[in-house]
């Protein structure tokens, strides 16, 4: 009678690590606010099927192919994704960050003041975000990745033969990192327009950013940016 419980209460604890019944696993981190076009949701090998408000959990991916969708997490920080975007989610209760895994694609973000912090993992960079909004592009041919500050300010990484560097954007700035190099310095740029003419603004059902002047940052002696070395 003793090894039957031994037994069970062993298929119990494995069954809890696996996250059976105990909500570590199923707590939902965002739902996709809205979409249109062809908007694809996976979780591990499982396509789940795309309704309006769906909840998004750890490890899902949303992959926008010939549409656009927008991912509200629930301290009410957005991120947009324009077509052809593939992100993933990484977050539990016991992370103190959260990681948004962009592949390549196009995608805005709004990070909500007091916030969890926020970084926005691409192939070669790292963006640490806390309480801003901004812009990235990462090309999915050659990897290069395009980040840009709409307001607030945040620092990029980037770790070459295992030193890392970085720098700091503000509001107007935008930094461009190739693969197996450095950030490059900070420079200005038309915020909306971090892939070129084409703005990343949504018409229609999604919010257009006020981030005020839209022509550059804040014009004047003080420093734009920071930059150095970990």
């Amino acid at each position: 009678m003793r090894q039957i419980n031994t037994l069970v209460l062993a298929s119990i604890i494995i069954y809890i690590f696996l996250g059976g019944n105990t909500g570590f696993a199923d707590d939902v981190l965002a739902n996709l606010h809205e979409y249109r076009g062809e908007v694809k949701v996976t979780s591990g090998d499982n396509e789940k099927e795309v309704v309006l408000k769906m909840e998004l959990f750890n490890n899902d991916v949303v992959l926008t192919k010939n549409g656009e969708a927008e991912v509200l997490f629930l301290d009410g920080s957005i991120v947009k994704l324009r077509p052809n975007t593939e992100l993933r989610i990484v977050d539990s209760p016991e992370n103190k960050e959260r990681d948004v895994k962009l592949s390549f694609g196009r995608l805005w973000f709004r990070i909500q003041e007091g916030s969890k912090p926020t970084k926005f993992s691409g192939p070669t960079s790292v963006a640490a975000i806390r309480g801003t909004e901004g812009e990235i592009f990462i090309s999915k041919i050659n990897r290069i990745a395009r980040y840009g500050c709409a307001s607030g300010q945040f620092c990029v990484y980037a770790t070459v033969n295992g030193e890392t560097f970085f720098v700091c954007l503000k509001k107007g700035f935008f930094t461009i990192v190739y693969p197996n190099s450095k950030p490059l310095d900070p420079m200005r740029y038309i915020i909306g327009q971090i892939a070129g003419t084409e703005d990343i603004y949504f018409d229609n059902f999604l919010f257009i950013p006020e981030v005020g002047d839209q022509t550059g940052g804040n014009r004047g002696s003080e420093p734009a940016s920071g930059s150095g070395r970990q």
